[in-house]
């Protein structure tokens, strides 16, 4: 028996059927442009395209995978400071099969894009069958979207994220559409909660939607709702559990360094919402209010409501929450499978108002906009193969700030720094996996310490940048590190002191008021390849 070909495929016009040919074709060929850019990447070359974050995913897996367990330093108690469990245990999964994920990670990360990309279209499909053309668009613009494609470089979670909160989405959609069982939805949820802990959070308001949903039907039938819990629940607890036996406390240490701060948190927390919408208002928010448009237009529906109570609820966690110090909506984006989702919904009902004539105009329009409103800059396909560092005194080119720094500070360490030494800094991702020296954490991502002391005000009040405003001198001096970093960028003249970016840091800012660091380091800068210098300080009895 022949696949029936289903009615709105039959009803096209042969301008609608290439229309729709061109339509899949622009979809895979930016699909390709993710995997393009891996190819044309080079993770553990000069300029790599990875957060210095992901190394700190990197030297957590390759101590677990190594058989030391889930440690920043070898010989340490275990520590959480990696908030994405579920991507770290990736990690050392893929490390233990003998594969080196430094190099694998940006693959995986492409591979999670297009996932996003497919699960949004199935989503789509499952809510409004009847418009493939308007659900392509969309899907389309969610491919180009430069945030995406961004954070698909950089080795973190967050297209891994976006596809699975879409998924979640599309099971609990699935179940209210009577095709599964709610019982695949709180197992989707706990499984998201160990990507990132905000799964919880939208987890409860999916629980409380649904429960709603039964009461005001009148049915009061809460059996699916309870199968949903119980589910969550035999996946999430005996994890949870353990975690919290294992690390000596429930949530990642992440979460106590980044929370705490008060009203100043919620009100910074909402201007990064503010910030990360204004910027991609265009073409996705102008979609999703004709979403907003559509429903209230006769075409409610439970499942599109709970679209727009998940994407609000996911934003709202994540303003007081306190937003990120990362530019680029790193915990907005993977709601953005969410919003363009919406959007094709909205974009149907646009098009539904016009004449059939006017349906692929219309649609090119859409998408020419959508593509000119994000202006890129430069190319969307990029290439960091063999890219050189710059010499010293001719300046530094905008792509080697932060994190190439810091590669070839590591790289730099591992060569001069001899077994057992140690070094505390601020910026401890690509420093710690390639030098594989001691890192004390002077910010306390890693370290608990200064994780879970309270924050200061006179840090917070003025700037607010998660993750980066805690710390504690006396507590890294305590430490007795080999080697402290004040000035955390490469210089083309040896810099001793500090400046006002190092003293925003509040570990940095009293040791250097500490007159027993003075007494018990002395400035040790090093010259590395192409003429630059670590500005260093070195425990003077560790002086040969």
């Amino acid at each position: 028996m022949g696949l029936k070909k289903s009615s709105f495929f039959l009803n096209f016009n042969k301008t609608e059927h290439l229309f729709a040919f061109l339509l899949v074709m622009i979809l895979v060929a930016v699909s390709a442009i993710y995997f393009v850019n891996a190819y044309n990447a080079h993770p553990a070359g000069n300029f790599s395209t990875y957060a210095d974050d992901t190394y700190i995913h990197l030297r957590f897996a390759h101590n677990l995978a190594s058989g030391h367990g889930i440690v920043w330093n070898i010989g340490d108690p275990p520590v959480e400071g990696s908030t994405s469990l579920v991507w770290m245990l990736m990690l050392a999964g893929i490390e233990s099969l003998g594969f080196q994920p430094v190099w694998w990670l940006i693959y995986i990360c492409a591979v999670c894009a297009a996932l996003a990309i497919i699960q949004s279209y199935l989503l789509l499909q499952t809510l409004s069958p009847d418009t493939l053309l308007e659900n392509l668009t969309a899907v389309s613009l969610l491919a180009l979207s430069p945030r995406l494609m961004l954070w698909a470089l950089t080795g973190l979670e967050v297209a891994f994220y976006a596809f699975v909160i879409a998924a979640c989405a599309f099971l609990y959609i699935l179940y209210r559409k009577g095709r599964v069982r709610s019982w695949l939805a709180g197992i989707a949820f706990a499984v998201a909660s160990f990507i990132r802990p905000e799964s919880m959070g939208l987890f409860a308001i999916t629980l409380m939607f649904d429960g709603l949903i039964e009461y005001f039907k009148g049915n009061r039938n809460y059996r699916s709702v309870i199968w949903m819990l119980v589910s969550f629940l035999l996946v999430f607890l005996p994890i949870f559990l353990w975690k919290w036996s294992y690390f000596g406390y429930p949530f990642p240490n992440t979460y106590y360094n980044k929370t705490g701060g008060g009203w100043i948190q919620i009100q910074t927390g909402f201007e990064y919402i503010l910030t990360n919408f204004i910027e991609i208002l265009v073409p996705a928010g102008l979609l999703g209010v004709l979403f907003l448009f559509g429903i209230i237009k006769n075409q409610f529906s439970v499942e599109k409501i709970y679209l727009l109570v998940l994407f609000l609820s996911f934003w709202f966690i994540v303003a007081i929450n306190g937003g990120d110090y990362m530019l680029k909506g790193r915990f907005i984006t993977p709601s953005l499978p969410i919003l363009y989702v919406m959007g094709g919904i909205g974009l149907s009902w646009l098009t539904s108002k016009f004449d059939r004539r006017y349906r692929i105009p219309l649609l090119t329009l859409v998408l020419v906009i959508g593509f000119a409103a994000w202006n890129p800059s430069e190319s969307i396909a990029q290439s960091t193969i063999n890219k050189p560092l710059p010499n010293a005194r001719q300046g530094k080119t905008k792509a080697m700030i932060s994190t190439p720094e810091f590669v070839a500070m590591g790289r730099a360490l591992k060569e001069i720094s001899e077994p057992g030494e140690s070094i505390a800094l601020v910026p401890i991702g690509a420093v710690a996996f390639y030098s594989e020296m001691i890192v004390y954490d002077m910010v306390g991502l890693v370290d608990p310490v200064i994780a879970h002391e309270p924050f200061d005000l006179k840090y917070i009040e003025d700037s607010w940048r998660p993750g980066h405003d805690k710390g504690n001198g006396q507590h890294i001096l305590g430490l007795e590190p080999t080697y402290i970093l004040l000035v955390d960028r490469l210089t083309d003249e040896p810099l001793p002191g500090v400046d006002s970016w190092a003293l925003q840091y509040k570990s940095i800012a009293e040791l250097w008021v500490l007159d027993e660091f003075h007494e018990t380091y002395e400035f040790f800068p090093i010259k590395i390849r192409n003429g630059w210098y670590i500005n260093l300080y070195r425990r003077i009895e560790a002086a040969p």
